[in-house]
């Protein structure tokens, strides 16, 4: 007596996909904003460090066991990691500030340099050297160049002013 064949797609719900990706990624931000080192992780929870560097490029889907205690681990609530999803799934939109921009912003700071972009910005204190880092980045995203030190410098206080004009020496 010969089996039944299987279904074609019998494996196609094993195999990750784009909300493993977003889970993953979802991971990846969370343990990098808190400087939670992937291998000491890993080994927390039970799995090797390339088994983790899976699960957050979402080559691998995560189980919900293995889920909870990473969650547990990075002392996050496990909705973390399905916030936002629905901006995932709804697909891009030409409207500013719709959910293709949501996505977009998503996937930024789920790439590492977004999240080490965004952490370095927020470790700047003096917010008129805040100021200046938003304008270049602005400049060059509209593509004016680099090159627009008068306006940065007009957004100055007149105190910081005089600090870089003095090379941080007051005159007395």
């Amino acid at each position: 007596m010969s089996s039944p064949s299987k279904p074609s797609d019998h494996n196609t719900s094993k195999k990750p996909c784009e909300m493993d990706q977003y889970i993953g990624g979802r991971l990846r931000l969370w343990r990098r904003t808190m400087d939670v080192d992937a291998n000491s992780l890993a080994a927390s929870v039970g799995v090797t460090y390339q088994q983790l560097q899976k699960y957050e490029k979402g080559m691998n889907r995560i189980s919900a066991t293995r889920l909870y205690a990473i969650a547990r681990k990075l002392n996050v609530p496990i909705d973390y990691f399905y916030q936002e999803a629905e901006l995932r799934s709804a697909g891009p939109t030409n409207t500013p500030g719709g959910n293709g921009e949501a996505a977009n912003y998503m996937a930024l700071l789920t790439d590492g340099n977004g999240t080490d972009l965004l952490k370095c910005f927020v470790s700047i204190k003096d917010p008129d050297i805040r100021k200046a880092v938003l304008n270049l980045v602005r400049s060059i995203v509209t593509g004016d160049g680099c090159a627009q030190p008068e306006p940065v410098r007009a957004e100055l206080s007149a105190d910081r002013q005089n600090e870089i004009n003095t090379g941080g020496h007051s005159k007395s």
